[in-house]
């Protein structure tokens, strides 16, 4: 499948699901599409692994592969919710997330 294709049956879908199962220093770029798109987002991975650590970083939902239960609670946590979704003609670029930055930074000072 192509990127094109892949993202944008992404953006079609609910939710994403991020495996990056035996992979304990890399971070799957799919990671950050899936996040940037406003879905709701799982990763499979070891709760040490480099994945994890950025899943939680920048509000993903990890889970081991064997946590059955928290796989549960993430699916059951989606159709309670039923979350809103960014919207998607908003770009994404390193302008836009420094000027948010800026802007949150100078409320603060």
């Amino acid at each position: 499948m192509s990127s094109g294709a892949a993202l944008e049956l992404m953006n079609h879908s609910h939710i994403n699901l991020v495996l990056a199962k035996n992979q304990p220093t890399q971070v799957p770029a799919k990671l950050y599409e899936c996040v940037a798109m406003g879905h709701p987002t799982l990763v499979i991975t070891q709760t040490t692994s480099a994945a994890a650590r950025e899943a939680r970083r920048i509000g993903a939902t990890m889970c081991e592969a064997h946590d059955v239960m928290g796989i549960k609670a993430f699916d059951q946590d989606i159709w309670r919710n039923a979350p809103g979704r960014v919207d998607g003609s908003s770009q994404i670029s390193c302008e836009a997330i420094a000027a948010e930055m800026g802007a949150l930074l100078a409320g603060r000072q």
